[in-house]
């Protein structure tokens, strides 16, 4: 409650209404500030909070740039992984053409039955589930873990020697 010949600081739009004026809102939708503060307290206090809002941008704009920094490094790394497994795969497809076009006729069948990891070894593996047969016994024990076919990338649950005659 106010006493009489309180004062009172007001910031809104003067209206001259009838011969008085009159302190209103304004029309543009701005704040209206009655406060039994001086003007300056009043100017303060709105400072104070336009830089405590300004403060909290500038940090939720670091955060954001930060998070989208490392979203984008991520895909970038996961690009440039997929581009060089992509040049190996390649590589690899172009050597063995390579080794099975330079082989005789005779040593072409070898070729094909030959490791697809180390491209020297004969395939001697069964791997179940997918039930490929592209491995030697050596290349599969350095196969990391959990182990998974070099062909399907499915894992593998179990391991069937195979003896060619």
């Amino acid at each position: 409650m106010l006493k009489v010949g309180a004062t009172l600081t007001g910031v809104g739009e003067l209206v001259l209404d009838n011969n008085s004026v009159r302190l209103q809102p304004p029309k543009q939708g701005m704040q209206y500030y009655l406060s039994g503060q001086d003007f300056d307290s009043l100017l303060q206090r709105q400072e104070s909070s336009v830089r405590l809002w300004k403060i909290l941008m500038l940090g939720f704009g670091v955060v954001t740039c930060a998070t989208l920094f490392f979203i984008l490094r991520k895909q970038y790394l996961q690009r440039q992984e997929r581009l060089r497994l992509k040049q190996m795969e390649e590589e690899f497809r172009e050597h063995e053409a390579r080794l099975l076009s330079q082989a005789k006729p005779e040593d072409r069948e070898s070729l094909k039955s030959t490791c697809v990891v180390c491209l020297s070894n004969v395939r001697s593996c069964v791997f179940l589930e997918c039930g490929h047969v592209c491995s030697c016994a050596e290349c599969y024990r350095t196969l990391p873990e959990p182990r998974r076919c070099p062909i399907c990338r499915q894992e593998i649950a179990r391991v069937i020697p195979l003896y060619n005659s």
